[in-house]
């Protein structure tokens, strides 16, 4: 596994577990407090900030001698990016879609689907991004040590 894996798998582990604790806890207090109150579960989506200590956590000492980043690399990344922005359209596109039928085109759209909207289509960039890369290095070099 090279250190891009490494990182995108820390990636997806952070999102996975930021989003399922942030979820849980919204659960939770809508059934303890209410749902107004419950909105504050939201902020355990703040634990996504690890995601920033993946390339200080995966740095290797040894990459210097050696080419660490190659035209593959570019182009699977590059796939990557498109996949995750891909993915962030079409959750917009749906997000938007659900409400507008839900609310209707006169009527108005309350407060906490605003705070899912950004937070929503960071998740989902992040997930197609990191799954998109770990896939593609999987497809290619078989018989590759790493």
């Amino acid at each position: 596994m090279n250190r891009a894996q490494k990182i995108e798998c820390f990636n997806l582990f952070v999102t996975t577990l930021s989003t399922g604790s942030s979820l849980g806890t919204v659960i939770l207090l809508a059934r303890l407090v209410g749902m107004p109150k419950a909105w504050a579960g939201m902020a355990l989506m703040g634990l996504m900030g690890l995601i920033a200590l993946g390339p200080f956590i995966f740095r290797d000492e040894k990459e210097e001698d050696r080419v660490a980043f190659d035209e593959r690399d570019e182009l699977i990344h590059k796939r990557a990016a498109s996949a995750g922005f891909i993915a962030t359209y079409a959750f917009f596109v749906a997000f938007c879609s659900v409400v507008l039928n839900s609310v209707g085109i006169n009527g108005q759209v309350p407060g906490y689907m605003l705070l899912i909207l950004p937070a929503g289509g960071f998740v989902v960039l992040m997930l197609a991004k990191a799954l998109a890369l770990i896939i593609q290095y999987g497809w290619g070099g078989k018989g590759e040590i790493s």
